[in-house]
């Protein structure tokens, strides 16, 4: 989204929980840019086309059907549609990953902040692995 760079950072997510083909995002913290995590490649590719094709949003997938979407087309991270709408489907988008195993009581904020630089942990970002505390970019794979 931002300058359109083509670049794909890769990384594993470890305890999300939520049983479903894909969940995306186009809001997150620091970065605001496509944030999709899965466990089909094809689901995490219709997640990524349509919140593309959206203009941005929120979206679950499983088995090629979109379960919960909410758009954000103005510059990928807000609406013109009421609040009141907009919390509706956020909810909407928790419940449906509650529901499908998530631990998290609003799943869809642990998405968003993977990339957050800030915290100390291990961060999948636009660059790539980042290992936040030590402030460098980390391999996703050891070659030996």
């Amino acid at each position: 989204r931002h300058g359109e760079s083509g670049k794909i950072a890769l990384g594993f997510v470890k305890g999300f929980g939520a049983r479903v083909g894909a969940v995306g995002t186009t809001a997150s913290l620091d970065e605001n840019t496509l944030l999709v995590a899965g466990s089909s490649d094809k689901d995490m590719a219709l997640c990524a086309n349509i919140l593309i094709e959206a203009g941005g949003g929120m979206a679950v997938v499983d088995h090629g059907v979109v379960l919960e979407k909410i758009d954000f087309p103005v510059g990928g991270i807000f609406s013109l549609r009421p609040w009141q709408e907009m919390g509706e489907g956020i909810s909407r988008i928790h419940r449906c990953l509650r529901e499908r195993g998530s631990p998290f009581p609003k799943p869809i904020y642990a998405l968003m902040f993977l990339p957050f630089v800030t915290l100390p942990a291990l961060r999948i970002t636009a660059r790539g692995l980042v290992a936040a505390k030590e402030r460098r970019l980390v391999p996703l794979f050891v070659e030996g």
